[in-house]
């Protein structure tokens, strides 16, 4: 069964991260850093004080939908953004973030073939 539950320290030392599935497992974690990625298209004016992580869900049937849990070691501020970049493409995902009320907690909402 995979693991729904997973921590990893962040790519810019502010901390652990926590992620927690409701559905699937968390497999393939790892902080990214932000200088690894291109600078080309990447959102002005945002920062990521807790760098940016990769992951993959896997479990879940064609077309389900999950929620990842996850804990930061500071509060991130209400309005927070949740920005991908994939095959060097920044992609604005904020769409796809539930709670977002200013606390340390965000939730994000993945459906498979879907944003994000």
């Amino acid at each position: 069964m995979a693991d729904t539950f997973r921590r990893h320290a962040t790519a810019t030392g502010s901390g652990t991260v926590t992620f927690d599935s409701d559905a699937g497992g968390i497999t393939g974690l790892k902080a990214v850093d932000e200088r690894d990625l291109p600078v080309a298209g990447k959102p002005r004016g945002v920062r990521f004080p807790h760098g940016l992580f990769s992951f993959d869900i896997i479990g879940l049937t064609p077309g389900s939908c999950v929620t990842i849990t996850m804990t930061f070691p500071s509060p991130m501020p209400v309005g927070t953004q949740y920005w991908k970049c994939q095959d060097g493409t920044w992609i604005d995902c904020t769409s796809l973030l539930g709670d977002n009320d200013g606390d340390n907690v965000l939730t994000l909402r993945l459906c498979d073939g879907g944003l994000g």
